[in-house]
Formats: C-alpha cells, structure tokens, sequence
C-alpha cells in the first residue's frame, strides 16, 4: 500500500518492471530502495539499514540518480543518515 505523501507517490511512479517466472513484477528502483533504508534507519536508529544503504551505495553508485537521491534526502531530512551510510560504503571521508 501506498502512503499519500510526496515521496511516497513519487516512489510509486518510478517504479521498474521485472520478469520473474515469466510474470511481470513492479520492482523498486535502487534509489528508492536506498532512501527507504535511510528512512527506516532514522525511524529505528537500525545500524543494519545503514549498512544496507551502504550496500547498495558500495554496489549501484555509479547507476544511481544522485540528484534524485539527494533531493529525497533533504526533503526527508536524512542526511545524517546519509552521511553515515556514505562513509560506510567508504564514498565520503
């Protein structure tokens, strides 16, 4: 279920397609994933969603839509979040 608020509309929107078992499935972007993680870090102060933010930051970052991202993160007001996940995944000193 969708919530109504901005991001989450926008979140919905971008949504991607994948084939699995020959069946056409809605899938997250990375991006959105990410600022997910962050979001539920910040909501449960949860290291492991830091990490997997990290994760995704050490694996996608060079396919990531970083002004989306970053846009998100303010908006949300992750950015000490962000911060710790950047320095985690070793993309911010």
């Amino acid at each position: 279920m969708r919530r109504s608020r901005p991001f989450s509309r926008t979140e919905f929107n971008r949504r991607a397609v994948a084939e699995l078992e020959g069946l056409q499935v809605p899938i997250a972007t990375a991006e959105d994933i990410l600022l997910a993680k962050l979001e539920w870090a910040k909501l449960g102060e949860s290291e492991r969603q830091v990490d997997d933010a990290a994760g995704i930051l050490e694996i996608r970052a060079g396919d990531l839509d970083m002004n989306y991202v970053l846009h998100w993160v303010r908006e949300l007001e992750l950015e000490s979040q962000w911060a710790l996940a950047q320095r985690r995944a070793g993309t911010r000193q």
